[in-house]
């Protein structure tokens, strides 16, 4: 009887052809070296599997960034530089290579037989620790998918070539978009109105890509002017906005905004002294807050990378617009080893690129310090964010709230200062807002007088 031949590996079979494409890669640098520059924009030293191959392709890359050229001369230098040639290199490797070569056409196919299989490695490596990591079944499965869908968009990531382009293009594109919110004949801008004149004459509103952090003490209205925001763009812009609230659930928020839409006092509408005119307006109000195309995400011990996994499949599946994380201290950070600070600095770095990547307006709470209760007129400064001056650093847009009758000021009932601190792409100045507590809801501020007299009269 025949004995069975074994199956050939092809992990082994595929490794043998990408060595002999490093091998083929080397020779074109000695060959062209002019064939260098572009390489390298995807060909990193520890990317090849050779055991020789690392070092001199780096030094390769060395003596053509040195002299401009490459020959066995000054390869050998650059080796030598290293303290390579005589102990892990020798001479002999290097004329070999040198030799190797007839022509330097192929050495982009080369680069490429290099990068898939590295990618198809690191492929097989995350999908080999996500099935232990599952196996062991001592992981939280939101846990796992979420850290399995940020490797996988990070080897992606890796795989995209970032070439530099001339300015043109991209003036072109400025002026494409210019000329498209100037027309406004475009269903979904890149721009979104807050819904408060004063301050969208500021900042011109949201912008995609961009990050706005809202800051202020406790009780100033932070939560209450974000979800403002995000119901004014979801339902005047018909924008997809996903809300992560760390401090409320799903039903508190929707309470909010029922409050703020119906006009009934929220001390009524937890005590339950509705009348039955006041139930009608909220029933009314629940149509057509609930018409809003906005979700809220209630995960158990949030993180930036569910975060982003969350963001990233309502992307896919049904589109994003905006999002809403209620506030940033309370977001826990993957390395709990890290001190706070840059717990804090490194998910403010993080925010920022999802907003870029999405192509979103992310709108971030933040806590400010204790600094401003021992100011004397009690207002915030930008000095003031909590726990990491990243936050100032990485923000786009940075809001700052303050209500002089939360410290006792006269005649100010019903006032709110926004205070446009920072904007990397306009001026900055603080706008009048007016806030109606009972309501939890910001409005402009030609509506205070008319809150201050129906409050004089006892219509609130």
């Amino acid at each position: 009887m025949q004995q069975q031949q074994p199956k050939p590996d092809p992990f082994a079979l595929s490794l043998s052809a990408v060595r002999i494409a490093e091998e083929c890669l080397i020779g074109c640098a000695f060959i062209d070296p002019n064939c260098i520059p572009e390489l390298q924009a995807s060909i990193r030293p520890e990317m090849l599997r050779g055991a020789k191959h690392a070092p001199i392709w780096q030094a390769a890359c060395d003596a053509f960034a040195r002299t401009g050229s490459v020959d066995v001369g000054s390869v050998g230098e650059s080796l030598h530089r290293a303290g390579l040639l005589g102990t892990e290199i020798h001479a002999a490797d290097v004329l070999r290579f040198a030799a190797y070569m007839p022509t330097a056409a192929n050495a982009g196919q080369y680069a490429k037989t290099i990068v898939d299989f590295n990618a198809t490695c690191r492929l097989a490596a995350i999908g080999a620790n996500l099935a232990k990591e599952a196996n062991e079944f001592r992981r939280d499965p939101d846990d796992l998918i979420a850290e399995f869908s940020q490797s996988l968009i990070e080897l992606q990531a890796d795989g995209e070539q970032r070439e530099a382009v001339p300015i043109r293009l991209h003036i072109d594109d400025a002026l494409r978009d210019i000329q498209r919110r100037r027309n406004r004949t475009t269903a979904n801008e890149d721009t979104f109105p807050t819904g408060f004149a004063d301050l969208d004459a500021i900042t011109g509103g949201l912008r995609r890509g961009e990050l706005c952090i809202i800051a202020g003490r406790p009780s100033m209205g932070k939560s209450s002017l974000a979800m403002n925001i995000a119901e004014n763009i979801a339902i005047d812009a018909s924008a997809k906005v996903l809300v992560a609230s760390l401090e409320m659930s799903g039903v508190n928020l929707a309470e909010r905004m029922l409050c703020r839409s119906s006009g009934v006092p929220g001390t009524r509408m937890r005590g339950g002294y509705i009348s039955d005119a006041e139930m009608g307006t909220l029933v009314d109000s629940a149509c057509k807050v609930g018409a809003a195309n906005i979700h809220v995400a209630e995960i158990r011990q949030l993180t930036l990378t569910k975060i982003a996994a969350l963001c990233r499949r309502m992307k896919l599946r049904g589109g994003l617009d905006l999002l809403v994380i209620d506030y940033l201290q309370l977001m826990q950070h993957e390395d709990r080893r890290l001190p706070r600070h840059e717990q804090v600095a490194d998910m403010s770095r993080r925010l920022k690129v999802l907003a870029m990547d999405l192509r979103i307006p992310i709108v971030c709470l933040s806590q400010l310090n204790r600094n401003a209760e021992t100011r004397g007129d009690n207002r915030p400064r930008l000095a003031d964010l909590r726990e990491s001056g990243a936050i100032e650093q990485d923000a786009d847009t940075v809001i700052l709230i303050y209500r002089p009758e939360h410290y006792g000021a006269k005649d100010a009932d019903g006032v709110a200062e926004v205070d446009v601190a920072k904007q990397r792409n306009g001026p900055v100045g603080i706008v009048t807002l007016a806030f109606r507590k009972e309501l939890s809801a910001f409005e402009n501020a030609a509506r205070i007088n008319s809150f201050n007299t129906a409050a004089a009269v006892g219509e609130f």
